[in-house]
Formats: C-alpha cells, sequence, structure tokens
C-alpha cells in the first residue's frame, strides 16, 4: 500500500518523487527525494515534513548530503539525498573510567567509586549524544561493564553497550531515540524501514 502526503523542506520546491528508508542503529536515514530544477540551491539543513489527510510527521535537523543531475523524456531532473538527524551523532566525545576492578581483591570487586549500572552508563551516552528525551527499555541489573573513555564518540559506544547487552537503539517515529531489548514488539518492521513507500500528491514548497 503506498502512502500518499504532501511532502515538504526548507528551500525545495516541485518534488516528483520521495522515499524514505531508516533502520535501527546509529547510522543515519536517507530520504531520496527527485524535483525540478529550481533556482536556489535547498537549505543545508532543515525539517523534513510529510503530512497526511489526518496527521503529519516531522523529521527535523535533516541535512542534504549529495545533489545529483538525471534526465527523462520532460528533461532534467534533480535527485537530492537527505540524512536524518542521527548524522549529528558522528561528533562529539566522551571520557570516563566505570566498573573498574580492584587490583588486590576478587575478579568481581569493584572499586565502589567507579560503580555505574547498564542504565547509568546509557544514560550518560544518551545526555552526551543531546538525547535528554530518550526511552530506554529494561536493561541487565546485575551486571557490571567495565568501560574505558578515552575521548570516545558517544553513539559508537553506545552501539557497543547495546550489542553486549542484547539492545537496539531506533530513532522512532516521534523522534524519540528508544533502546529496546532486541526482537521487542515490531522493530522488524514498522522501525526497521518506514516511509519507505510514498506518493507525493502536491508540494507546496517552503
Amino acid at each position: 500500500l503506498m502512502l500518499e502526503a504532501i511532502v515538504t523542506y526548507p528551500g525545495l520546491q516541485n518534488i516528483i518523487t520521495f522515499s524514505y528508508t531508516r533502520g535501527q542503529g546509529i547510522s543515519p536515514g536517507f530520504a531520496h527525494i527527485t524535483c525540478t530544477p529550481q533556482e536556489q540551491w535547498p537549505d543545508r539543513q532543515g525539517t523534513l515534513r510529510l503530512e497526511y489527510a489526518e496527521e503529519s510527521v516531522e523529521f527535523p535537523d535533516c541535512v542534504t548530503d549529495n545533489l545529483s543531475f538525471t534526465f527523462d523524456a520532460s528533461g532534467q531532473l534533480w535527485q537530492l539525498m537527505l540524512m536524518d538527524r542521527r548524522w549529528k551523532w558522528r561528533y562529539g566525545s566522551i571520557n570516563g573510567r566505570y566498573n573498574i576492578r580492584l587490583p588486590n581483591g576478587p575478579i568481581d570487586k569493584l572499586d565502589p567509586r567507579t560503580e555505574k549500572t547498564p542504565t547509568e552508563l546509557v544514560q550518560l551516552l544518551l545526555d552526551e549524544m543531546g538525547e535528554t528525551d530518550a526511552v530506554i527499555g529494561r536493561l541487565p541489573t546485575k551486571l557490571r561493564e567495565t568501560v574505558y573513555w578515552d575521548h570516545a564518540n558517544p553513539a559508537q559506544e553506545l552501539a557497543n553497550l547495546c550489542d553486549k547487552f542484547g539492545m537496539v537503539i531506533v530513532l522512532r517515529a516521534d523522534d524519540i531515540v528508544g533502546i529496546y531489548p532486541r526482537g521487542y514488539g515490531d522493530l522488524n518492521g514498522t522501525e526497521r524501514s518506514v516511509f519507505s513507500d510514498v506518493g507525493v500528491i502536491a508540494d507546496s514548497g517552503s
């Protein structure tokens, strides 16, 4: 079933086709837009908006990643690629040493000054990424993962922890980050590939 929507992005007019596929994880999803040529370039950064008959969905902080040109029977067309806001996760760094084992005690004896639960470690990384409203699913309560962060990328460290804890990172349709157990709910369907088949019924520009 093809959904039909009004698709807009700042500075972009006369959109002909649109698709957006978004997967789990820290890599950005990509929106592919075909439009007719225009005098000005689209905005480098802005909000991608899909407006349906009874609701609308917004994806803020998208950036243009690539602009190419193609031709059809009617002439030249532009093909624009947008990245969703996970492009920002490539940047930033975090430092910290947590759940350090004491040198002269049992292997499971921690230095209490460095103890952090899995939820606390995940929250530290999310805060550094600016994702203060993230929803964190149930994580192990007794596990104490030793980490050494030395100018580490927070998103990559979050991905590493989620792999160890059996969790997945999802940028939900409401633009909130979710950390869920692998296989939870319909993540392998709805959240793995959304808005990948959208028909453009109109375009009001920006």
